[in-house]
């Protein structure tokens, strides 16, 4: 969860992360309900959408600085 809201406060590009906010709290509440296959999936989910918006945040200020 952390990397998640982490990157919904400073890069938050097509509002990726809350997805990935979603996603994290839904794993959290399955494994602690003890359905750890569905918190795994849930978990994984939310690991891409971090991914796609920190790549998409990278990538976007690249391009701010070379365009300025």
């Amino acid at each position: 969860i952390f990397w998640s809201l982490w990157s919904l406060t400073h890069s938050n590009p097509c509002c990726l992360e809350l997805l990935a906010v979603f996603y994290s709290i839904k794993s959290r509440d399955n494994k602690m309900v003890g359905d750890l296959d569905g918190a795994r999936k849930q978990w994984e989910i939310a690991r891409r959408f971090n991914i796609a918006s920190l790549t998409l945040a990278v990538i976007l200020t690249i391009v701010l600085i070379i365009v300025y």
